[in-house]
């Protein structure tokens, strides 16, 4: 985490499976580097189960170097697969292509619409309607709600709507 904080990426860590997969669901990162053996829930199974759950690139760290862990990592989801021991240079420029690549994709306008009962967002032209009449929004109130309804039923602390809204 130092040496990702020092090359300017926000950084959030947990200490283990159960954690770290809770943390993933509240902060709905860009990236999640991920360590294949984690106390209380494996890797293998957190990268199943958000990649399930979302589109995340997802790239694992391990010490175990067969074919077959690697290749068990990749069809779970995950996007690289890294063994320890690694160059941190390695690992930075990896985080970056892959970081990239995903920002060459969200340049592609694909519809993106949240519903939330009567109330529709449309998070890639930036519009919004309640009950079919279309309400305006000012750039972090349309960027605030969005994230509301994103996070529908989470109850988010006011860190995390100030991180998730105002960077």
């Amino acid at each position: 985490s130092y040496n990702l904080e020092r090359a300017g990426f926000a950084v959030s860590m947990a200490g283990d499976g159960i954690g770290g997969l809770e943390l993933a669901r509240q902060l709905q990162p860009s990236l999640i580097i991920l360590d294949v053996m984690l106390p209380g829930l494996d890797g293998f199974s957190i990268c199943r189960t958000l990649t399930r759950e979302r589109a995340v690139p997802i790239v694992l760290l391990t010490a175990l170097q067969d074919e077959a862990h690697r290749i068990a990592g990749l069809e779970l989801g995950a996007i690289d697969y890294v063994v320890k021991p690694f160059s941190m240079g390695e690992l930075l420029a990896r985080v970056r292509a892959i970081l990239r690549w995903g920002e060459r994709q969200r340049d592609q306008p694909v519809a993106d619409v949240l519903t939330a009962g009567e109330l529709q967002l449309d998070r890639v032209s930036r519009q919004a309607w309640l009950a079919g009449q279309e309400i305006e929004l000012s750039y972090k109130e349309f960027d605030l709600l969005a994230c509301l309804m994103r996070h529908s039923g989470v109850a988010l602390e006011r860190d995390q709507l100030l991180e998730l809204v105002w960077g």
